[in-house]
């Protein structure tokens, strides 16, 4: 591992950040389910999150609260994986939370309840971390996707760049559109 610019790379100079996902949630919109835990497209939401970054994370840091902490401790038996307990105050709150707890810069923070284009993905993190701030937050049809990168401390001057290759669950809408792209990508045949 290098570090060029101070961003670390690996031998073949591919990004490795600190990861951030936000799992904590109460899932309020869906009725209350542990949205990281939904299956769609075969597979949990925090799984599709967690394949994306797997090629830009040398670490992944998973907040989880009493709302999802035995559906989603799981994930942390993995050795590049560790867990942070939040009070599930709210986003924004367990956001400010784990920023101070994780000091590593820049920090990619990603939902645990989207699924995004993995090669997407990459790229606008990419130009992201040539942005002239101290924080970009990456938009959908302009509204905010939860993945954020974090260049320096935990506020400052921020860019909004697009990112149209993610599909946020939020609400019963959002997993019919999923479901819909799962059907195409299928053929018409759901993968399960």
């Amino acid at each position: 591992m290098m570090v060029v610019s101070g961003v670390a790379r690996d031998e073949h100079g591919a990004i490795r950040l600190v990861c951030l996902v936000m799992a904590g949630g109460r899932g309020s919109r869906l009725g209350g389910v542990v949205k990281p835990t939904l299956r769609v497209c075969g597979k949990t939401l925090i799984e599709h999150v967690l394949h994306a970054l797997q090629g830009l994370c040398r670490s992944v840091v998973i907040a989880v609260s009493g709302y999802t902490l035995n559906a989603v401790q799981g994930y942390c038996v993995n050795p590049n994986v560790e867990c942070v307990y939040t009070p599930g105050s709210g986003y924004v709150e367990d956001l400010r939370l784990c920023l101070r707890l994780v000091r590593n810069r820049p920090l990619l923070v990603a939902p645990s309840d989207a699924i995004v284009d993995p090669a997407c993905l990459a790229n606008a993190v990419a130009q992201a971390l040539n942005a002239n701030s101290d924080i970009v937050t990456f938009v959908a049809r302009g509204e905010p996707t939860g993945f954020s990168l974090f260049l320096s401390g935990e506020d400052g001057t921020w860019t909004n760049m697009q990112l149209t290759c993610v599909l946020d669950v939020d609400e019963p809408r959002d997993l019919m559109e999923v479901e819909k792209v799962c059907d195409s990508m299928a053929g018409g045949r759901r993968q399960e």
